[in-house]
């Protein structure tokens, strides 16, 4: 595990060296990189895959006439063919980049591996959004919003959680941290506004603003993970010799992908 790894690596006079590790399986002396690509990368693409589908949907049904300009519950837009068929292939993608997402953040990042709690509330939120993507409104409304409440509500409680934790936390940088408290706030708020409206059966129009609101907040409070991981790389990894688990450190500031520090640390 990174964290493990790291109390090793300090341990080794490396805690405060210029390097960042390279999460790898199974590895060796004869250990080389195949690819690597920067865990950002996996970070953003959940996010950035939700608002494009519903982006995307939402500007097809407008077209289409299946849905009023001003405005619609976003899972209005994911009802009708021939919008529907990307709505759940996109928020089904983008639910699972998410729930991976959890878990490499959950490991990779201290501020982050302090709660359990807070990786099961994200996990569920994903689950939640798998089942809004392929059960709408129309097939069976019950299973639809208790997914919906599912993944609303157990996500606000991961922002507040995570950024409970984020704030007293060193390496998490204070643009990043002033956006998770703009989007928790935020989020939290429309979400809980949407449930007085909804009991107290307000206009249609300002629920449907409400849900929007609070995606818009859960997904760009996703995409600023992006800046707490800068650095970090996913690495698939060659040995032809030993069967052991390492962590080889990796200098991020150049060279090619075989350009390693000569120690390795056994976890």
């Amino acid at each position: 595990p990174p964290m493990r790894a790291r109390d090793s690596l300090q341990k080794e006079g490396l805690g405060h060296a210029p390097y960042h590790l390279l999460i790898v399986g199974r590895c060796g002396e004869k250990m080389h990189i195949i690819a690597k690509e920067t865990l950002q990368f996996y970070i953003v693409q959940g996010a950035t895959i939700v608002l494009s589908t519903i982006f995307l949907c939402y500007g097809i049904a407008v077209s289409l006439g299946h849905v009023p300009v001003w405005l619609p519950m976003i899972s209005d837009c994911g009802v009708y063919p021939p919008e529907k068929y990307l709505f759940s292939l996109g928020l089904v993608i983008g639910s699972v980049f998410l729930h991976v997402e959890s878990i490499l953040l959950y490991n990779t990042n201290k501020a982050y591996s302090n709660s359990r709690l807070s990786l099961i509330l994200s996990l569920l939120s994903s689950m939640g959004m798998g089942v809004v993507a392929v059960v709408n409104e129309k097939e069976n409304n019950t299973i639809h919003t208790a997914a919906a409440v599912i993944t609303f509500g157990f996500y606000d409680l991961y922002m507040i959680v995570m950024t409970f934790y984020s704030s007293s936390e060193p390496t998490i940088g204070p643009v990043s941290l002033a956006i998770k408290k703009v989007c928790t706030v935020t989020g939290v708020a429309a979400m809980l506004l949407l449930i007085v409206l909804n009991l107290t059966g307000q206009d249609r129009t300002y629920v449907a603003l409400c849900e929007w609101i609070g995606t818009i907040c859960i997904m760009v409070y996703n995409i600023s993970f992006g800046a707490d991981v800068d650095g970090i790389y996913l690495c698939e990894v060659c040995d032809d010799s030993k069967h052991s688990t390492q962590l080889k450190v990796a200098n991020p500031a150049g060279g090619d992908d075989n350009s390693t520090a000569k120690k390795e640390v056994n976890v």
